[in-house]
């Protein structure tokens, strides 16, 4: 009797089963943040034909940031036997975003693609179950608010609004 009471109990799930489980859902949450960096990617790549020194100089860091981040976080699925997500057409983009015919706009939706994946990295991040893939998205979270950040302060705007980093 001692001995059956140290069993599951009614959790018939084995550790492969729980294991997989867990990692499809942080192929699903790293794809998320995938696709956050492939439409970065597409809008400081078009950004940068609007932009001129020296934020143009920015824009073109941030998009080696961010394919940087895209390239990691395609490993990461792969690691996981996940199928990462490919970035759109240009064309599909360019459908989705506002017009950017001067550099405030450019630098204004670059604030907003920030936000989103701030946000995005603070929610999703702590929820990996892989340390590694933790520590890899809170490193990706930081430079979202460095990036953040430089984009509020070439707007003219307070560089850190708000005692705590949230992504809003």
């Amino acid at each position: 009797m001692l001995v059956s009471a140290c069993g599951r109990g009614d959790d018939s799930r084995s550790e492969t089963d729980t294991t997989a489980v867990s990692g499809a859902r942080d192929v699903q949450r790293l794809n998320v943040t995938l696709d956050l960096e492939h439409t970065a990617v597409a809008a400081y790549t078009m950004g940068t034909a609007v932009l001129e020194a020296p934020v143009l100089g920015l824009a073109q860091a941030f998009l080696r940031h961010e394919q940087a981040h895209a390239d990691q976080l395609t490993r990461l699925v792969r690691k996981l036997g996940g199928t990462p997500h490919q970035p759109k057409l240009a064309q599909e983009y360019a459908r989705s975003f506002p017009a950017m015919e001067a550099g405030e706009d450019v630098l204004r939706f670059a604030v907003a693609l920030e936000r989103e994946a701030l946000r995005a990295y603070l929610d999703s991040g702590p929820r990996l179950t892989d340390p590694c893939m933790r520590q890899t998205a809170a490193a990706i979270a930081t430079v979202q608010a460095e990036h953040l950040s430089v984009l509020l302060g070439a707007l003219g705007e307070p560089q850190v609004p708000d005692a705590f980093v949230v992504g809003r």
